[in-house]
Protein backbone atom coordinates (compact mmCIF):
# COMPACT_ATOMS: atom_id res chain seq x y z
CA UNK A 1 0.00 0.00 0.00
CA UNK A 2 1.37 3.83 -0.94
CA UNK A 3 2.17 5.90 1.73
CA UNK A 4 0.33 9.13 1.81
CA UNK A 5 3.83 10.89 1.13
CA UNK A 6 4.45 9.21 -1.20
CA UNK A 7 1.31 9.76 -3.33
CA UNK A 8 1.38 13.31 -2.77
CA UNK A 9 5.05 13.10 -4.34
CA UNK A 10 4.09 11.02 -7.04
CA UNK A 11 0.77 13.66 -7.69
CA UNK A 12 3.25 16.45 -7.77
CA UNK A 13 5.79 14.69 -10.10
CA UNK A 14 2.46 14.66 -12.56
CA UNK A 15 1.23 17.43 -11.82
CA UNK A 16 4.63 19.45 -12.31
CA UNK A 17 5.11 17.54 -15.72
CA UNK A 18 1.71 18.87 -16.92
CA UNK A 19 2.86 22.64 -15.85
CA UNK A 20 5.76 22.78 -17.71
CA UNK A 21 4.35 21.24 -20.58
CA UNK A 22 1.63 24.14 -20.83
CA UNK A 23 3.99 26.57 -19.42
CA UNK A 24 6.58 25.78 -21.93
CA UNK A 25 3.78 26.05 -25.01
CA UNK A 26 3.02 29.30 -23.94
CA UNK A 27 6.81 30.55 -23.96
CA UNK A 28 7.22 29.38 -27.52
CA UNK A 29 3.84 30.52 -27.97
CA UNK A 30 4.58 34.12 -26.65
CA UNK A 31 1.34 34.11 -24.36
CA UNK A 32 0.88 34.06 -20.38
CA UNK A 33 -0.74 32.01 -18.80
CA UNK A 34 -3.82 32.08 -16.96
CA UNK A 35 -4.20 31.30 -13.37
CA UNK A 36 -6.83 28.90 -14.17
CA UNK A 37 -5.09 26.85 -16.71
CA UNK A 38 -2.07 26.78 -13.88
CA UNK A 39 -4.21 25.91 -11.62
CA UNK A 40 -6.04 23.14 -13.60
CA UNK A 41 -2.56 22.12 -15.13
CA UNK A 42 -1.17 21.28 -11.07
CA UNK A 43 -4.75 19.23 -10.57
CA UNK A 44 -5.23 17.59 -13.54
CA UNK A 45 -8.69 18.40 -13.81
CA UNK A 46 -11.35 21.71 -13.75
CA UNK A 47 -10.77 23.69 -10.84
CA UNK A 48 -13.91 24.98 -8.56
CA UNK A 49 -13.67 28.87 -8.58
CA UNK A 50 -12.86 29.30 -4.73
CA UNK A 51 -8.99 27.25 -5.78
CA UNK A 52 -8.63 29.47 -8.48
CA UNK A 53 -9.51 32.92 -6.63
CA UNK A 54 -7.44 31.35 -3.92
CA UNK A 55 -4.21 30.86 -5.92
CA UNK A 56 -5.12 34.24 -7.54
CA UNK A 57 -4.97 36.24 -4.38
CA UNK A 58 -1.73 33.62 -3.20
CA UNK A 59 0.07 34.98 -6.75
CA UNK A 60 -1.13 39.32 -6.37
CA UNK A 61 -0.12 39.16 -2.81
CA UNK A 62 3.51 37.74 -3.89
CA UNK A 63 3.64 40.89 -5.71
CA UNK A 64 6.98 41.09 -8.43
CA UNK A 65 9.10 38.35 -6.12
CA UNK A 66 9.02 35.24 -8.94
CA UNK A 67 8.05 32.32 -8.21
CA UNK A 68 8.88 28.84 -9.41
CA UNK A 69 6.69 26.05 -11.58
CA UNK A 70 8.36 23.76 -8.51
CA UNK A 71 6.80 26.51 -5.61
CA UNK A 72 3.18 26.69 -7.91
CA UNK A 73 2.77 22.94 -7.82
CA UNK A 74 3.58 22.15 -3.97
CA UNK A 75 1.50 25.19 -2.94
CA UNK A 76 -1.41 24.52 -4.81
CA UNK A 77 -1.70 20.75 -4.27
CA UNK A 78 -1.23 21.63 -0.61
CA UNK A 79 -4.16 24.11 -0.50
CA UNK A 80 -5.99 21.65 -2.43
CA UNK A 81 -5.39 18.80 0.13
CA UNK A 82 -6.26 21.74 2.61
CA UNK A 83 -9.79 22.44 1.38
CA UNK A 84 -10.59 19.25 0.94
CA UNK A 85 -9.42 17.84 4.73
CA UNK A 86 -11.40 21.20 6.11
CA UNK A 87 -14.54 20.49 3.85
Amino acid sequence: MMKWREKMEDNSEEAFRRLSAISSRAKISGTTLAVHSIVEAVLGKAPDKEVVGLVTAAFESNGINPITEKEMVDGILALNEWLRENA
